[in-house]
């Protein structure tokens, strides 16, 4: 057992239950105040806290064993005005958890319009977005017809260049010049194989015996160019001979 430390009375069994019991090394006391509105710090008995169990189901296991108050002392008025108080803060509390709902419920109201309004802009947005990929399509396609415009426009621009036309108009002037001069001599040619081949129909005409070569196709005019054939492409061939 443990030896009393001092007089100071023991915080945890002055208002309920103490671990220590005896051993504990401040002062226990039995002795229960009965004075309403008692100075605590100077009093030198008991204030017990209200036994939970008991107020709240009118029974305790530990019935007389029990630490804490079970209404000892204390009258059913004080018992009926601290149950009235009590449930008037609880009807205040109520009362402020149900502004306290309203004003959520209004907040969630108003962040699900503004959720609804977003989701309206942002598809509102994406169709405009597509309309604008559309005309920006539209707009290069009319830009690109533009810079071609632009290009031969320059190219016409240039002739008007003091001197420009003029050289232009020379340039084409010299190559006329010489596709003329290629076609004319392109008809001489014409004209040249033309008259060749009439000479060369006329001079068959003219003449009315050929001599031929009986081993190949030779033709010739006289005697002596058939033999001069036979000399040199049928040499050594003695069945070859020449026919009129």
């Amino acid at each position: 057992m443990r030896l009393k430390s001092s007089e100071k009375l023991c915080k945890f069994q002055n208002s309920g239950y103490c671990k220590f019991e005896n051993d504990c090394r401040f002062k226990h006391v039995s002795d229960i105040c009965k004075v309403k509105e008692c100075e605590r710090k100077q009093c030198p008995k008991r204030h017990p806290k209200r036994c939970s169990y008991f107020f709240l189901r009118k029974y305790c296991k530990f019935e007389e064993g029990c630490h804490y108050s079970h209404g000892e002392g204390k009258t059913d008025d004080e018992e009926l005005s601290k149950l009235r108080l009590e449930i008037k803060n609880a009807k205040k509390t109520n009362e402020e958890l149900e502004k306290e709902t309203k004003l959520l419920k209004s907040v969630n109201d108003y962040l699900k319009d503004s959720l609804e309004r977003i989701q309206e802009e942002i598809k509102t947005c994406k169709e405009e977005k597509a309309d604008l990929e559309i005309e920006n399509k539209e707009l290069k396609e009319i830009n690109d017809n533009l810079l071609e415009d632009i290009i031969v426009i320059n190219e016409r621009i240039e002739y008007l260049i003091p001197g420009k036309l003029e050289d232009k108009i020379s340039e084409l002037k010299e190559t006329n010049s010489i596709l003329r001069c290629l076609l004319h001599q392109k008809d001489c040619e014409e004209n040249e194989v033309i008259e060749t081949g009439q000479e060369s129909e006329e001079m068959e005409e003219q003449i009315d015996e050929y001599f031929s070569c009986e081993s190949c196709a030779f033709k010739s005019t006289s005697q002596q160019g058939l033999n001069i054939h036979i000399g040199i492409k049928h040499k050594g061939d003695k069945s070859t001979s020449a026919r009129p």
